[in-house]
């Protein structure tokens, strides 16, 4: 994913960015040499915790198109289901980008639209 660093905050946990992308603004925590503040990076998105269906990521075909939103300090990702594999993994469509998930609950159907809200984003430099 292209994304447009907007800001940069270095805490005990990790540095993490704020960033600017083609379907929204987003945070997360950043693996890589550090971009500086209006730089431009390509990256990839994974969330390392295990989704529960009907707690952090819900089925909502009710929205257009894919987005990264930031609502407060949470991202609130909105994509659509790509494939599905038996063993509780996803690969979502959000705007270009594909990311993969793991999650508990019933089975995800190819084609629907979910809301995730993950506890944590990681990002991790692809111009390395």
């Amino acid at each position: 994913m292209h994304i447009k660093i907007q800001s940069i905050d270095t805490a005990k946990n990790g540095i993490s960015i704020t960033f600017h992308c083609a379907v929204g603004i987003g945070k997360g925590f950043f693996y890589g040499n550090l971009p500086d503040a209006g730089e431009t990076r390509v990256v990839e998105i994974k969330i390392p915790d295990r989704l529960i269906l009907g707690k952090n990521i819900r089925v909502d075909n009710g929205f257009v198109s894919s987005a990264i939103r930031l609502i407060g300090e949470s991202v609130e990702i909105k994509a659509n289901v790509l494939d599905v594999w038996d063993r509780g993994s996803a690969s979502l469509k959000i705007g270009d980008d594909v990311i993969m998930i793991e999650y508990e609950g019933n089975h995800l159907g190819k084609g629907e639209k979910v809301i995730v809200q993950p506890e944590r984003i990681e990002l991790y430099d692809a111009n390395v």
